[in-house]
């Protein structure tokens, strides 16, 4: 089995640094979770068959604040 999902940190700028791949969506947001706690910011996940992507925010924004429905 190969993996599955990219896990990207989006810099300030709008640069991305690439944090590995993995097999389950799941763990690759766990992974981004854990990894959040110490460094907060903004993060995505891509999968690599689809091209679909989630993005996450913990605790800082990059840009202007967003409204939520």
């Amino acid at each position: 089995m190969y993996a599955l999902f990219d896990m990207y940190r989006v810099d300030f700028d709008g640069s991305v640094e690439w944090l590995g791949s993995i097999r389950d969506y799941s763990m690759a947001l766990l992974e981004i979770e854990l990894t959040a706690v110490e460094a907060p910011g903004d993060y995505a996940i891509v999968n690599r068959e689809t091209g679909e992507r989630t993005v996450l925010s913990f605790g800082m924004r990059c840009g202007p604040p967003e409204l939520v429905q």
